[in-house]
């Protein structure tokens, strides 16, 4: 048997080597290894934790909107306000792990969380 040279075949061969090669590049990005840190040793526990934390405050404070609606309706503002701060900590880790080199756009702000968070 013969063995035919098609310049066809040639090129594609040459630019699946060439995909190849550029795919090692993103070994070498940081904020690839940022992502993968942050979703395999940041987000399940503290996602375990966020859903805990509102199951917990949502059905104290729907006993304590059912029991004592005045204290009910300051509770509820409380659980609200926590939610949020949990969401405000996501949102800061997310960004700080989206722009690894960079500091978060929140860290700005001059507040007690944002010193500790943001050394």
């Amino acid at each position: 048997m013969t063995n035919v040279y098609n310049d066809a075949d040639n090129e594609y061969v040459e630019e699946k080597i060439q995909r190849f090669t550029n795919s090692w590049q993103e070994v070498y990005n940081l904020n690839a290894w940022a992502s993968i840190i942050y979703l395999v040793f940041w987000f399940p526990p503290w996602t375990l934790f966020c859903f805990v934390w509102v199951l917990c405050t949502g059905s104290i404070s729907v006993v304590f909107s059912l029991v004592l609606p005045p204290l009910g309706y300051l509770f509820s503002i409380a659980t609200v306000a926590s939610w949020r701060s949990l969401a405000r900590i996501e949102n800061s880790t997310l960004s700080d792990y989206k722009n690894f080199a960079y500091k978060s756009s929140l860290s700005k702000y001059n507040t007690t969380w944002n010193k500790i968070l943001f050394k």
